[in-house]
């Protein structure tokens, strides 16, 4: 008789299982990239903005 409990998995289905793991830290990684990228633009324009009230506005900036 075979104990199921012995059989745990394939040798496909660790291969399966390892590269499921990879594609999620690729996916990872990607949104981390996208997210890296979104917030230098975010940055770049609030210093612009910034600046331009600064520049333009100086009574509304603190001294």
């Amino acid at each position: 008789m075979i104990n199921v409990a012995e059989i745990t998995s394939t040798k496909g289905m660790e291969q399966a299982q390892k590269q499921m793991g990879q594609a999620k830290n690729r996916v990872a990684l990607e949104k981390k990239k996208a997210n890296d990228e979104r917030r230098k633009f975010e940055n770049h324009h609030k210093f612009m903005m910034g600046g331009a009230v600064h520049k333009y506005f100086k009574e509304c900036c603190r001294k």
